[in-house]
């Protein structure tokens, strides 16, 4: 049978083989030693690649050394080059669609918060306590007790299942002898960073999202909190019912607890 550098390298153990010697000058042993396959498998694959002239295999002594001939791969890597180009701006042009798709995608985001934008109430605060503990306190439900609700106001977490997905509900007693409910689902989190969560807070507000973000700022924290509304309207509404008053008091209450945590 005719032999030649393109039946040498068809083979992906031979190709190994090719690799190996292309580093260093083995013996045979040497290179079996380097496989999982029997040795006269190794010594078929070797006999082949020698046969196309890919490798020399001489014996010095005991033992037999096989040195890679580069020079008989020179056909088949002037065979591939021709491909190189064509293969060159088939990545280009993917580079470029990528590029396009993340800019589509970014502008598409933008236009989402854009049109969000006259929906969403938002307070920043920065918190005097390392990102770790401002999110262990929102995470563990036995730190959700201590902070959650206006001062003053007691707080029994009902459920608290922090995964996308899981369900949270806490009630509070009201001074009128009522109980405040509040409760909603995970959609969204990102560790240390982003938690995303459906809630109402019954009955004052029903059908809102909460958007919490964190970003380390050194020994400190800096949050974000977005809650986001059916409607424009209704988002007015809350503002007017005296939502800044009512979380920022919340936020008191959890910047005095992590600092004891």
């Amino acid at each position: 049978m005719r032999r030649d550098v393109f039946q040498a390298i068809a083979d992906p153990v031979r190709r190994e083989i090719i690799g190996l010697l292309a580093k260093e000058t083995l013996t045979v042993n040497a290179v079996a030693e380097r496989f999982d396959l029997t040795r006269p498998a190794i010594s078929k694959h070797l006999k082949i690649l020698n046969e196309c002239g890919v490798i020399s295999i001489t014996k010095q002594g005991r033992e037999r050394y096989c040195e890679i001939e580069a020079k008989t791969l020179v056909p088949a890597f002037m065979w591939l080059d021709q491909f190189r180009n064509l293969w060159e701006d088939r990545f280009d042009a993917l580079e470029d669609y990528l590029i396009q798709l993340q800019t589509n995608n970014k502008t598409m985001s933008m236009s989402t918060m854009d049109a969000a934008k006259d929906r969403t109430l938002t307070i920043e605060k920065t918190f005097s306590a390392p990102l770790k503990l401002v999110w262990e306190a929102w995470a563990d439900p036995k730190h959700i007790a201590k902070w959650w609700g206006p001062k003053g106001m007691d707080v029994e977490v009902l459920e608290h299942d922090f995964r996308v997905g899981g369900n949270w509900k806490y009630k509070m007693a009201m001074p009128n002898g009522g109980e405040f409910i509040t409760e909603g689902q995970y959609t969204e989190i990102v560790e240390m960073e982003r938690i995303v969560s459906s809630a109402d807070f019954k009955p004052m507000t029903e059908g809102v999202t909460m958007e919490m973000l964190f970003t380390a700022n050194g020994d400190k924290t800096d949050f974000v909190f977005n809650v986001i509304h059916p409607t424009a309207e209704y988002c007015k509404q809350q503002e007017e019912m005296g939502f800044y008053n009512g979380w920022g008091s919340v936020f008191e209450n959890l910047a005095d607890y992590v600092q004891q945590i």
